[in-house]
């Protein structure tokens, strides 16, 4: 100690003895290993699971939606994110989280809520990138003048559609351009890929129609057209010839298919000309195109015939088919017998073999990106089949071969994939719902409108709804 005489104060100066220093730096080091280690290991994803008393390696969750800027509740972690769109930012991701099943509500205002409860692994980040909010309240803007009554609409192709008014007639109608024209028949058949050609039926004088949408003064008498080149290539009595479906050739909206009781024809209404497919009766609607092959059932086989090549194939011997559809990869032909038997032939191009997939089907679809189909059978179940293994990056994964139940109807009527091919729209005899097809618990499901006569998605994914006779 020293003694300060000024201020007569003592002044006492401890000194650190080597021991003691060393033991300061040992504490200290330790201190900073302990909280280095946990840094790194925190930094790792590494965290406390106090409800288990042990260390587990963190895992996240990915959220995209439609619309943006949505608030994300994770409820077992009792904590809440808002999601705002950036330049660079589309969704959000929810990291650090232990691995377990979370349940995960995201809400927006004006939106029904949509939740799900979400496994998270280590390492790993749950994506969930097919989200659509519904509105609560649906605000449908008129397609048809206010003077104007649908009784019924089909739509061709973009935003080009034909509806039947309250008085029978029928009308061509390009809804963005404003465009209309009214159509020879009483009764829509079909149209080609480019909404430019129109196969109408009258009643009156029960006759079919090919209309042109570009030229209101183009339309021709397929019936005399058949007649006057059958009598001309054939030996054959028209008389006896019914027409019983007609359909436009996939890529020459001149070439027109009929389906008849002498069997199937090709006329190229340019060139004046018949093409005999095959001299049997098609079976019901089994008719489907591609590219550049017409694929069709009579009573006993499924066939294939070649738009350019003019040959026909056998693909399979199956008998009393009512439905062909094929995925739009090609790799998937499907059909459906009349007695609701349900078959899918994989790599049907080459050679493939038909498996059942169910009994007692009465529709099916194939999903735009072809990994899936939607079929509902008599008992109202809604079915999803997944024909390869199917991995949606996040938990959702589906083996070859898997049939999951989405939703049970009374009575339904029609089905439509949404554009995602993560969606179906339905209608029963209540109306029409929005359904997920992601199975884990819940699965949401919305309802959209009631009474409504007809639906259906145009080329930009606008929804066409059809209700108390407008759009």
């Amino acid at each position: 100690s020293q003694l300060d005489s000024e201020n007569n104060t003592v002044i006492i100066i401890f000194g650190m003895t080597k021991s003691f220093r060393r033991r300061l730096f040992y504490f200290l080091f330790l201190i900073f290993l302990i909280t280095g280690t946990g840094l790194v290991v925190y930094s790792r994803g590494w965290r406390v699971d106090l409800a288990n008393f042990t260390i587990q390696k963190t895992g996240g969750i990915y959220i995209l939606t439609k619309p943006k800027e949505v608030d994300v509740q994770i409820e077992a972690e009792n904590k809440s994110v808002e999601n705002k769109p950036g330049i660079l930012r589309n969704g959000i991701l929810i990291d650090g989280l232990l691995p377990k099943t979370y349940k995960i509500i995201i809400k927006k205002d004006g939106y029904l809520p949509w939740q799900k409860q979400v496994e998270v692994n280590p390492e790993l980040v749950t994506e969930l990138k097919q989200i659509i909010l519904i509105p609560q309240n649906l605000k449908f803007q008129p397609v048809l003048a206010q003077t104007a009554v649908a009784k019924d609409f089909w739509p061709l192709s973009g935003n080009q559609i034909v509806f039947q008014d309250d008085k029978g007639g029928l009308y061509y109608l390009d809804y963005l351009q404003n465009k209309s024209q009214k159509l020879k028949g009483t009764k829509f058949i079909a149209g080609d890929n480019y909404g430019k050609k129109i196969i109408t039926y009258d009643n009156s004088s029960k006759n079919f129609y090919l209309n042109d949408s570009s030229d209101p003064k183009s339309v021709l008498n397929i019936n005399l057209i058949f007649k006057n080149i059958w009598d001309r290539e054939t030996d054959k009595s028209f008389s006896k010839v019914k027409i019983g479906d007609i359909f436009i050739h996939s890529y020459k909206a001149d070439n027109i298919f009929l389906s008849t009781n002498q069997g199937l024809y090709i006329i190229d209404t340019k060139q004046s000309e018949l093409i005999e497919i095959t001299d049997k009766n098609l079976s019901g609607e089994a008719y489907i195109f591609d590219l550049s092959n017409f694929y069709f059932a009579d009573q006993e086989s499924l066939w294939v015939y070649n738009l350019i090549l003019k040959s026909k194939n056998l693909l399979v011997e199956m008998p009393n088919v009512a439905k062909l559809a094929i995925s739009n990869s090609h790799k998937y032909l499907a059909f459906l017998q009349e007695n609701g038997d349900f078959y899918l032939i994989p790599s049907f191009e080459l050679g493939g073999k038909p498996q059942k997939i169910s009994g007692g089907v009465k529709e099916f679809s194939f999903s735009p990106d072809s990994n899936k189909i939607a079929f509902w059978n008599q008992k109202g179940n809604l079915n999803l089949y997944f024909p390869e293994e199917y991995y949606y990056y996040g938990g959702f994964k589906k083996e070859k071969g898997d049939d999951v139940n989405l939703a049970k109807f009374s009575d339904l009527r029609k089905m439509i994939w949404y554009s995602d091919s993560g969606h179906l729209t339905v209608q029963d005899e209540r109306g029409i719902y929005f359904i997920e097809i992601d199975d884990r618990p819940p699965i949401n499901k919305y309802f959209l409108a009631d009474e409504v006569q007809n639906f259906s998605y145009d080329f930009s994914g606008e929804f066409l709804l059809l209700k108390d006779g407008a759009f």
